[in-house]
C-alpha cells in the first residue's frame, strides 16, 4: 500500500490467541526515487483485528495510523490550530469567572425547574453530557451551584431513564451548557 512518500508492507502479525489472530503488522519504507533501492523499513506498527473493523477495511485503519504519525500539515494549519486552542483557553477562562460571578451574586445557588412545552411535557433548558465511568449521561440541568470548595456543581435529570443526578462537577467542556443555564434561569437575553 502506498501513503504520501512511504511504502507501506501489510502482513499478518502472526498472533494465535483468539482476539487478535486477524491483527496486521504493518512496516513502513520510505519511498525513494527509482535510482536509490533501499530495503529499509523505517518503523513497524500493529493493527489490531478490532481497529480493522471499526474503521471498516484495513486500508482504513493503516491511513488513520500513517495520517496521525506521519503527518504533512501545512504550517498556517498548525499556527492556527494553536491559535484557536488559544482563544479557547481564553474563553473558558472568562466563561468560568462569569458563570462565578453570577452565582456569587445570587447566593451560590441558581435553580430553573423544566417549563411545559406545547404538549404538556416537561421541556427542560439545557441539557449537558457528562461522562463517567458508566459512559455518557445527558442531564438535562436543574441547578448550578458552587460548593463550600468553590467548585461548580450541578444537579439534574438523566434524559435516558428519569433518574436524579447530584453534586455533578462541572468541568471547562461544561461551561457553555452551564452558561446557558444561567442565562435561561435569569432572564438573560
Amino acid at each position: 500500500m502506498k501513503y504520501r512518500n512511504y511504502i507501506i508492507e501489510i502482513t499478518h502479525a502472526g498472533r494465535t490467541d483468539l482476539d487478535h489472530k486477524d491483527d496486521i503488522l504493518c512496516h513502513v519504507h520510505n519511498l525513494q526515487p527509482e535510482d536509490i533501492q533501499t530495503d529499509e523499513v523505517q518503523s513497524s506498527f500493529t493493527i489490531t483485528s478490532g481497529e480493522v473493523h471499526d474503521y471498516g477495511s484495513a486500508e482504513a485503519a493503516v491511513t488513520a495510523y500513517m495520517r496521525r504519525t506521519y503527518p504533512d500539515n501545512e504550517a498556517q494549519d498548525i499556527r492556527d490550530y494553536r491559535i484557536v486552542q488559544e482563544k479557547q483557553g481564553m474563553l473558558r477562562q472568562e466563561m468560568k469567572q462569569l458563570i462565578e460571578r453570577l452565582l456569587a451574586r445570587h447566593g451560590g445557588c441558581v435553580v430553573a425547574y423544566p417549563t411545559p412545552d406545547e404538549y404538556g411535557a416537561s421541556d427542560y433548558p439545557v441539557t449537558i453530557p457528562f461522562y463517567g465511568r458508566y459512559g455518557a449521561q445527558n442531564i438535562n440541568i436543574v441547578s448550578l451551584c458552587l460548593d463550600a470548595d468553590g467548585r461548580l456543581k450541578a444537579d439534574g435529570i438523566d434524559d435516558r431513564d428519569g433518574t436524579i443526578e447530584k453534586g455533578l462537577e462541572v468541568l471547562s467542556e461544561h461551561y457553555a451548557g452551564a452558561l446557558a443555564f444561567l442565562a435561561f434561569a435569569l432572564g438573560i437575553k
